[in-house]
């Protein structure tokens, strides 16, 4: 009798785990593709500031980006190989230009982001990162002609604010000069404008393009591109890892990328609404304070938690209030930063919803 009540119990637990999953799936999915970003960013940093060698010998943005991308656009199209993905690996013709274009403004979206991370937080990128998809409902709606609400300006200044109090203009790092803080926010601004960029051609392409054949366009123009800026550096603008261990690091961000990419799709396909899932992007922030405190040991200031709760704010507003169709999040991404859309066409169309991820946009 003991033996069959502990057998009952177990099965019980087992049925109670298993709604549980199928009942939060999108967001455990969600949530782990968040985790990746922020290893990304992270990795990243320690890799653009040197930080994993003795004599701190950094690595370029375009040999990181490069190496990284390759690695994940190799298994992307594997992947749509062996799942048989329609109209893989080029997709439809009318739909090629809009790709193309796509992964052009993502590559400087993710090339810009990474870049910033020489001289900026984590935190701080990651910040500057989110008024992406803000500034992207701006750009589709003057594109398409809708109005847009007093809601959304105003979400889009406060986030503005939220990243300028994070940023202290006013206070250079301890750790920079003037010139490179300013380099650095010029940089990350430049792949907000890349990110936003990427999130309006995705509202045009809305369901024209499966999500599998949006991403691997986009890994692989992001390769190609930064392969021809290594080259045009030449060898001495080269600045290749110098040991092993930075090796080890890029090969994992690949994988990494790769990984959140498949988990930010899953958990947008785990059920019919979208929404819970989404809003989970925006942990990115707290992650990346956590991140900054616990591999550089910088603690956030007054400043810097202000900054994070007006962007958090602004951002979980525009999360709650946009439409699920026109939901974008952060390819990185990525964001962000980051996979989505499919078909008009009245034989076959592939329904789904735009994703993106902060650290690939």
């Amino acid at each position: 009798m003991a033996l069959a009540s502990r057998e009952i119990r177990h099965s019980i637990d087992i049925q109670r785990l298993d709604q549980f999953v199928q009942g939060n799936g999108s967001i455990i999915l969600m949530l782990s593709a968040q985790v990746c970003a922020i290893i990304l960013s992270t990795t990243g940093r320690v890799l653009r500031t040197g930080a994993s060698t003795i004599d701190r010998n950094a690595v370029g943005t375009s040999e990181i980006v490069f190496f990284m991308m390759a690695i994940s656009a190799v298994l992307t199209w594997v992947y749509a190989w062996l799942a048989k993905i329609p109209e893989a690996p080029l997709g439809r013709k009318s739909t090629r230009p809009l790709l193309i274009i796509r992964g052009v403004l993502g590559t400087f979206g993710i090339w810009g982001f990474y870049f910033s991370l020489r001289y900026l937080d984590v935190a701080e990128a990651t910040m500057i990162n989110f008024i992406a998809p803000m500034l992207a409902i701006l750009l589709v709606n003057t594109v398409t002609g809708r109005q847009t609400s007093p809601g959304y300006l105003l979400a889009g200044f406060v986030s503005i604010i939220g990243a300028v109090l994070a940023l202290k203009p006013w206070s250079v790092h301890p750790t920079n000069t003037l010139s490179e803080q300013v380099v650095a926010i010029v940089m990350a601004l430049v792949g907000v404008l890349g990110g936003a960029g990427a999130y309006v051609i995705i509202s045009v392409l809305g369901e024209d393009s499966h999500p599998v054949t949006t991403v691997s366009y986009f890994n692989t123009i992001c390769t190609v591109m930064n392969g021809v800026a290594m080259i045009v550096q030449g060898r001495k603008g080269f600045i290749l890892p110098s040991i092993s261990l930075q090796w080890s690091l890029i090969f994992a961000m690949g994988l990494t990328s790769f990984a959140m990419q498949c988990l930010s799709t899953a958990s947008l396909t785990w059920d019919r609404d979208p929404g819970r899932a989404l809003n989970v992007v925006y942990t990115q922030i707290v992650f990346s304070m956590m991140a900054d405190k616990l591999v550089w040991h910088i603690s956030p200031d007054v400043w810097k938690y202000g900054g994070a709760i007006l962007v958090l704010s602004s951002a979980v507003f525009v999360a709650i209030k946009k439409p699920h169709q026109q939901y974008t999040l952060v390819e990185n991404e990525l964001e962000d930063v980051e996979q989505s859309q499919l078909s008009r066409e009245p034989v076959q169309t592939y329904g789904h919803d735009q994703t993106g991820t902060i650290a690939e946009t």
